[in-house]
């Protein structure tokens, strides 16, 4: 997720949350993935099961 804060004066250096007053931009596939989609997708069906 880009964008998520933004500098409101670069003057004094200010930064706000980007709470919808700016565009948010979300980058897929931006670096090669560590673990594949679906090992990450069983892991969290797991710890789901896990944690009733």
């Amino acid at each position: 997720m880009l964008q998520k804060t933004f500098t409101e004066d670069f003057m004094t250096g200010k930064k706000r949350r980007n709470d919808g007053q700016r565009n948010k931009y979300y980058v897929k596939n931006s670096h090669p993935a560590i673990i594949s989609a679906e090992v990450f997708d069983m892991v969290q069906e797991e710890m789901a099961k896990r944690a009733v």
